[in-house]
């Protein structure tokens, strides 16, 4: 048994030379040893790329924390805008970086803010979109943009050279949409764009920052805009409030002057001495009467044309014979002042058909006021006519008017200064409830001051019958 052992070892030993299995075996050992170290190295070259991605994506939400919380506590676009630019400036390196909004009908983009390396500010510039389609067509659905910007100024699109820090030199260029929702659909409104160096392209982790930042500036700009909208309410309601007591303040005022004006009245007529004194004191009440119910007239008139109840009246007119009669009482107040009234009024082929009760009271309360406030001596001029189916009234009397006092003419109670009228008499309404009349019909007045002359210009819309006057 011995033996035999012997002899398959034997053999064995002389298949295999103990001397080459020592080598073999050595060389074995060998190579084992530097593909562990090859494996161990790509293990620990890939942990170091791991460990350093790591590193960065915590630095990444670091910063995208700190923008978030200064999102958070501003509603202020500029400081929102700033926040984004500057932290991203700073985190990637970029040669520039900058936020830009589209306008509405998304054809033109306009750079808002910027943190760059140039010398000049391209804030205000505003780029073509319908020109540039190969990158904003892109955007407008919400994708990112990734691509090398030549140096070559003729290959540069129209308008992005503003952008570029350094002509001739190749950049590497992201562009990221920012998008809200508005109503059922994400709208793009403008875009976040960075570029570098060629050689340093942005990788995952960097687009993955731009597009959570380019979120968070939606955010920010959509809050910010709610923002200054509920502002604009509250001021708007504020100065609505504050004209409401001005104007209840007034019109407790008016009413109570020419009140307390008919007590005096009636009191001087229970102690007149004689019966002449009691009728002059009698006219003085029924004219404070009337002042009173004038008065509640043009409010209740005013409150009817401000809330749309008091809906024109259309019917047809020949302007001539309507214009004659109502001009006849100032012609002659004109004339008990020795005032010049010229009057001019062309005839015309057409009747027209319009609110006539309405124009009258325009025609009526501008006479008025320019006999009212012309002093003795002057001239007043009235015109009207017909052109291109629009009826214009001119009337201009000596005079003028400061620019604060053309802006508040037509506001209720105001009364402009005048050297020569002593006491305001009149509602205070006139120029307030014509201005209305006027809009009513779908036409505008407008004052102004040409030299020494103060002049009214009615334009209001008519219609001209088919069938000419007889």
């Amino acid at each position: 048994m011995g033996n035999t052992d012997h002899t398959l070892l034997s053999g064995e030993w002389d298949l295999v030379d103990p001397r080459d299995l020592s080598v073999r075996i050595s060389s074995e050992t060998a190579l084992h040893r530097r593909s562990r170290r090859r494996d161990l190295s790509a293990v620990e070259q890939g942990t170091g790329k791991q460990s350093l991605d790591l590193d960065r994506v915590l630095n990444f939400q670091s910063l995208l924390r700190q923008i978030t919380d200064k999102l958070r506590s501003s509603l202020d676009e500029d400081r929102i805008m700033k926040a984004i630019v500057d932290g991203l400036r700073s985190a990637l390196g970029t040669c520039c970086c900058d936020i830009s909004i589209y306008s509405f009908d998304l054809t033109t983009s306009t750079i808002r803010y910027e943190a760059s390396q140039k010398r000049t500010s391209a804030v205000g510039c505003t780029i073509s979109i319908q020109e540039s389609m190969s990158v904003y067509g892109q955007l407008l659905e919400g994708n990112y943009v990734q691509f090398c910007w030549p140096g070559e100024q003729d290959r540069w699109p129209h308008g992005w050279e503003i952008r570029h820090h350094c002509r001739g030199v190749p950049m590497e260029v992201l562009v990221c949409p920012i998008c809200q929702l508005l109503g059922d659909e994400n709208t793009v409104i403008g875009d976040l764009w960075l570029s570098r160096s060629i050689h340093r392209p942005f990788d995952t982790i960097e687009i993955d920052l731009v597009r959570q930042l380019a979120d968070q500036c939606a955010i920010g700009l959509r809050q910010s805009r709610l923002y200054q909208a509920a502002q604009r309410q509250v001021e708007e309601l504020e100065q609505l409030n504050q004209l409401k007591d001005e104007f209840v303040a007034t019109v407790s005022h008016e009413l109570r002057t020419p009140l307390t004006s008919l007590r005096v009245a009636l009191k001087l007529i229970e102690l007149a001495p004689s019966e002449t004194k009691r009728q002059q004191y009698l006219k003085m009440a029924n004219q404070q009467c009337d002042h009173e119910i004038a008065l509640v007239n043009d409010l209740l008139t005013l409150q009817k044309l401000s809330s749309g109840h008091d809906e024109p009246r259309y019917q047809t007119i020949d302007l001539q014979g309507w214009f004659l009669p109502i001009c006849e009482p100032f012609e002659e107040m004109a004339l008990s002042q020795n005032q010049d009234l010229t009057l001019s009024c062309p005839a015309i082929q057409h009747r027209l058909i319009t609110d006539s009760q309405s124009l009258e009271r325009i025609l009526r309360e501008l006479l008025h006021n320019a006999c009212k406030y012309t002093p003795e001596g002057g001239q007043i001029s009235l015109e009207i006519r017909v052109s291109s189916n629009q009826l214009l009234i001119q009337v201009i009397n000596p005079g003028h008017l400061e620019p604060e006092e053309q802006i508040r003419i037509f506001d209720k109670f105001y009364r402009a200064r005048r050297a020569h009228i002593s006491s305001h008499e009149g509602t205070g309404l006139g120029l307030a409830l014509i201005k209305k009349l006027v809009e009513s019909l779908g036409g505008s007045i407008e004052v102004s001051c040409p030299g020494d002359w103060i002049q009214f210009t009615v334009t209001i819309p008519v219609e001209l019958e088919t069938s000419a006057c007889p």
